[in-house]
């Protein structure tokens, strides 16, 4: 390989078709993986690989030139997916494969499912999928070109499958029993409301509620109404998530660390909401709720939000900190419950929201996420990985290397109020402090929280 790069770099024509024929289809795939259109992917590629040759002659390391190409080729996806309207490659197929029979009109559907399981798998493994079963590469070339071992790439392999028969299996299965569900659902509510029910069957209602996916929102106001604290939400939210000191004018470490986040989010126009007052209005409004969405959530037209808030954490043990859907998850009894709560920790957050009229995947949620990181926080080591949460079709979790609190939690919302057919929407949520403590090198600490005296 570092041969074949320096004859390139010096200008061999024969060099650069090898490499161009090595690894075009590679390069293809990597696109593909962001834009899910095979047109729109080959000209990403062409694209990279011209902008890579050019740029050989820098290349430090001739011997990386695969994993080199693949963070160019991405970082040009990832632009281009944000501009332009995408589609999956084999619905298109199924599509055009169509010719009005059963068998035709089996075999598109099937297509449509398996393009939709395979936009819901991770990102590596999504990846590991499409190089091996769609561009026929061998598992060690796949595995070079995406600079992991081999036994790595083989595992990838191997868990995408099985993912992926699992999530065709869930979407067909959700899609044939969700109004069932929702109608059972209802039918509980009903009776626990009319009834004396008590705090335990009342809790275990409203987990199964706001478990769903998507969350029937017009039954959780309902719910939320019935739990709501005596002194009302109102009082309640003013006293845990509003600032004494804006935090972006806070002189400290938090601070500083805030308008770092601001200025990498220059994109971004800020939202501010009277977020207690917001609160107390969707409880005695299902649906949507002025101020309680970003404004293009309710136009459905693409745009680029944040706001700055407070948010909670709840801690189990030393070595793990999760959010309010996983200790939910978690909590399969209402004793359960009052248990991690007593564990809650307030922190600082940025809301980020983003709205598009196309398919957004995970894969580019977390190119943003490591890019905003690789901007605040250039020097630290982190990992991201799946999380699962009630609102969200697919999300991640972003960790710093020994740090158990969550840097940022987020991934493409499942539904929101009003939301068009033809939107996708992205929420992360960023935690403050996790950040400040990488950028100053010393302890930032969560402030912990009572639940019992928040009122």
């Amino acid at each position: 390989m570092k041969q074949l790069v320096l004859r390139a770099r010096g200008g061999d024509g024969q060099a650069v078709a090898e490499l161009y024929t090595r690894f075009w289809r590679a390069a293809r795939t990597a696109a593909y993986a962001v834009v899910r259109d095979f047109s729109t992917a080959e000209d990403v590629a062409a694209e990279a690989f011209r902008d890579a040759l050019a740029a050989v002659p820098k290349l430090r390391d001739p011997d990386r030139f695969a994993p080199w190409l693949r963070r160019i080729v991405r970082r040009k996806a990832v632009v281009v997916a944000r501009r332009a309207a995408t589609q999956v490659a084999l619905e298109q197929a199924g599509e055009m494969a169509a010719d009005g029979t059963s068998q035709a009109l089996e075999q598109r559907e099937l297509a449509r499912l398996v393009a939709q399981g395979v936009d819901r798998l991770p990102a590596a493994e999504r990846e590991a999928i499409l190089l091996y079963y769609f561009e026929g590469y061998s598992s060690a070339d796949a595995a070079r070109f995406t600079d992991v071992p081999l036994g790595t790439f083989r595992r990838r392999l191997h868990d995408g499958r099985v993912r992926l028969r699992k999530v065709v299996i869930d979407i067909e299965t959700a899609r044939a029993s969700a109004d069932t569900r929702t109608s059972a659902l209802r039918t509980r509510v009903a009776r626990v409301l009319s009834g004396k029910a008590s705090a335990a069957q009342l809790y275990q209602v409203m987990r199964d509620v706001m478990l769903m996916r998507p969350v029937p929102q017009d039954l959780m106001a309902t719910l939320g109404r019935r739990v709501a604290p005596p002194v009302g939400i109102e009082t309640v939210a003013a006293k845990i998530l509003v600032r004494s000191v804006p935090l972006l004018d806070d002189a400290a470490v938090l601070g500083d660390t805030a308008r770092a986040l601001r200025s990498a989010l220059s994109e971004f126009a800020e939202w501010k909401v009277d977020l207690p007052r917001a609160m107390a209005l969707w409880l005695n409004a299902p649906g949507a709720t002025p101020g309680m969405s970003p404004p293009s959530f309710v136009t459905g037209q693409p745009g680029r939000y944040f706001r700055i808030t407070r948010g909670l954490l709840f801690a189990r043990g030393e070595d793990a900190v999760i959010d309010a859907a996983e200790l939910l998850s978690r909590s399969g009894s209402l004793a359960a419950l009052r248990g991690g709560m007593r564990q809650a920790i307030l922190s600082e957050v940025f809301d980020v929201y983003w709205i598009d009229r196309r398919s957004i995947a995970l894969s580019e949620v977390e190119e943003w996420v490591m890019a905003v990181a690789g901007r605040v926080v250039p020097e630290s080591e982190k990992t991201c990985s799946v999380h699962r949460g009630p609102r969200y079709r697919t999300a991640l979790r972003l960790d710093f290397a020994g740090d158990a609190r969550p840097a940022a939690i987020g991934g493409v919302l499942t539904s929101w109020p009003g939301a068009p057919d033809d939107a996708q929407a992205v929420h992360v949520r960023i935690y403050v402090e996790p950040w400040a403590q990488q950028r100053s090198g010393k302890p930032v600490a969560t402030q912990p929280i009572r639940a019992d005296r928040a009122v």
